[in-house]
């Protein structure tokens, strides 16, 4: 996991209870030594919590948005 998101863990794990994140894992050039912080973006595979109430749609748009904004990068959810 490259550096710069190990500091960002408290706050990611904020955004994924905020919105109803129950699987979160780190996958691509983020996870290991091909991480460019020029270029690279991050890829998290993700899984929403179906029982609460509401638009995943719009929880999934949220979170990606909210990571992005911590982050200073593009986000890729799967």
């Amino acid at each position: 996991m490259h550096p710069f998101l190990s500091s960002q863990l408290s706050s990611i794990a904020a955004l994924c209870v905020k919105h109803g994140v129950t699987h979160m894992e780190l996958f691509g050039s983020a996870a290991g030594a091909d991480f460019n912080p020029r270029s690279s973006d991050f890829d998290f595979l993700v899984e929403l919590d179906p029982q609460i109430p509401g638009s995943r749609a719009k929880r999934w748009t949220e979170l990606a948005d909210g990571l992005e904004a911590l982050l200073g990068r593009h986000v890729d959810l799967v």
